[in-house]
């Protein structure tokens, strides 16, 4: 079987198969991920194919520590968080355009427990660092994957580990208590 890396480079050189090995060998964890992430289908398909495509751009790179995967996970994080923002400022924009601030529905607001399972209504409440860690971590990342694409140091990781789940742990009581 052939290393990411192996197939990274045979892309860059023009292979279509090494890129179908590599989409189908990412498709569900990194598709996941952002799906985790943004709560949309179609915004998530739309990241996974951006990151994908972020294959192709720039020059060839060397990867760290993470390989391949890490820095897929990488640039599908920060295409997230970018979609992220963009709902936010579109929100805001609609919301001022309606001069009703309580007609849109923010992105931070707590979702629907009817519609999440317990575990992801509390892991939507958390902050935006813990939300990235917890979505990391629900894809088996190690400490040091999440350190290397959260840019992040390994100690930070491990803190915002700990806060995570202790946070989840009181949050879930709140749900399952019901």
């Amino acid at each position: 079987m052939e290393s990411d890396e192996q197939l990274y480079l045979e892309v860059r050189n023009g292979s279509k198969a090494a890129f179908e090995k590599l989409y189908a060998r990412y498709e569900g964890p990194i598709y996941g991920y952002i799906y985790r992430r943004l709560q949309s289908k179609q915004d998530a398909e739309e990241v996974f194919h951006e990151a994908m495509l972020a294959i192709f751009k720039g020059e060839a790179l060397e990867f760290a520590a993470g390989g391949f995967g890490g820095w897929l996970f990488k640039v599908s994080l920060n295409l997230s968080l970018n979609r992220l923002r963009s709902k936010k400022r579109e929100g805001r924009a609609l919301a001022a355009v309606a001069n009703d601030s309580t007609s849109v529905r923010s992105l931070d607001n707590w979702p629907d427990p009817e519609d999440l399972s317990a575990m992801q209504t509390a892991a939507a409440h958390l902050s935006e660092p813990l939300r990235q860690v917890y979505a990391l971590r629900r894809e088996g990342r190690s400490y040091e994957e999440m350190s290397d694409i959260l840019g992040i140091p390994l100690g930070t990781v491990k803190s915002r580990v700990h806060l995570m789940v202790t946070q989840l742990r009181k949050e879930m009581s709140k749900w399952t208590a019901q």
